[in-house]
């Protein structure tokens, strides 16, 4: 079902927002602007126009400028439209029928849902981060067979991932009482964590309306739809996140010089890597990925630690950990630098700077190394020695 909303109620409902944070009624910023407060109702609701100058002495009253709420405003708009919500000029919203229904003889216009109200200032409280936190974590966690295995992942593995998914000013997790109570034992609340990810993954509007995320296989979907991977929808988690990682191998061979490759090559377990050519070199990286097993998990640690600490820099600390010997570990920190910048490089032009995948992507990745190392351990005949 279509969304959509106009740019008056946008407007409107960022000003009841801003109102309520400066813990003002309607009736005090309406004598303020010089109406009554049914009309000053009517113009939150979005359902009347605001004049400039109405405008400029309510920006007056929340001690903020006309252009502040213009260009919040604007970003707002910018950010549901990449939620595909069509934002109309006002008059736009007559032609519309998801405002009630039309007239005898009329016909009706695209049928769909109408953002206003209590739904819309939530959405745009999430959008501009503001200091009431996001709503996310009054959502549910759904049972995920993507997520289900977190249970079992040690807290300090999942250090890495909740310091990533509470930066960049996403309060979200970090309001929850079992975030309170057991931080850093993330073990402890890995539910919490699993809803961070399956809300960030989905529609902000369907979240909305349906109280919960979206499962880890249709945001894994979406990732990889985002990045151009080739994949199977059939195929199993694992699978699909192996076709991913080897996206993620592609593109960053293309940024590496050739002492790079040869370095990267060498921390995956291919000897006499410095005497192979460009193309020998890729060939032999897509088949150690390929043969799965030890290859294929050393892979995903250098792809989050080094993807993570490009796009997540200001707000990331430790990533994933490698419980290995000294040697193996140095080897592997070798590749984490270049291939963090070729990624970051790289999959930055598929707009990862939006705010929902500059959260998804890495989180999505994050996973996967995660599910990898969790199955090595598990099955240890690969060697981690």
């Amino acid at each position: 079902m279509k969304s959509e909303t106009t740019y008056q109620t946008v407007l409107g409902r960022l000003i009841a927002l801003k109102r309520r944070q400066k813990q003002m009624d309607q009736e005090e910023l309406a004598q303020h602007v010089g109406v009554n407060r049914s009309t000053w109702s009517r113009i939150e609701a979005g359902l009347s126009a605001l004049s400039i100058d109405q405008l400029a002495k309510a920006a007056s009253k929340l001690d903020v400028s006309v252009s502040e709420l213009t260009t919040e405003a604007d970003d707002v708009v910018r950010a549901l439209r990449r939620e595909d919500v069509e934002v109309h000029s006002s008059r736009d919203r007559a032609d519309s029928n998801t405002s009630g229904p039309t007239a005898p003889g009329e016909s009706a216009g695209p049928m769909g849902v109408f953002l206003k109200g209590e739904v819309l200032t939530a959405m745009v409280s999430t959008i501009l981060g503001s200091q009431k936190g996001r709503i996310t974590m009054s959502y549910e966690y759904r049972p995920d067979e993507g997520l289900d295995f977190l249970e079992g992942v040690a807290s300090e593995d999942l250090h890495g991932l909740v310091e990533f998914l509470t930066g960049q000013r996403n309060q979200g997790l970090t309001q929850t009482e079992r975030y309170k109570s057991h931080s850093p034992d993330h073990n402890r609340y890995w539910r919490e964590i699993a809803t961070e990810i399956q809300t960030f993954g989905g529609n902000s509007i369907s979240n909305l309306y349906r109280g919960t995320g979206t499962y880890y296989r249709d945001i894994l979907y979406d990732v990889c739809d985002r990045l151009k991977v080739n994949y199977n929808k059939g195929a199993s988690i694992l699978s699909i996140e192996g076709s991913l990682l080897q996206k993620a191998l592609a593109d960053t061979f293309e940024e590496l010089d050739s002492e790079q490759r040869a370095a990267l090559l060498e921390a995956l377990g291919k000897e006499n890597a410095s005497k192979l050519g460009a193309n020998a070199a890729v060939a032999a990286a897509q088949m150690l990925l390929r043969a799965g097993g030890f290859a294929t998990y050393k892979w995903a640690l250098i792809v989050v630690n080094g993807i993570i600490g490009g796009i997540g820099k200001h707000t990331v600390g430790k990533g994933l950990a490698l419980r290995a010997n000294a040697l193996l570990a140095r080897s592997l920190s070798v590749a984490v630098g270049p291939v963090g910048l070729a990624l970051t490089t790289t999959w930055t032009a598929y707009d990862l700077a939006g705010p929902a995948y500059r959260v998804t992507v890495p989180s999505v990745l994050y996973v996967a190394a995660l599910r990898l190392k969790k199955l090595q351990e598990e099955h240890p005949e690969g060697g981690l020695a």
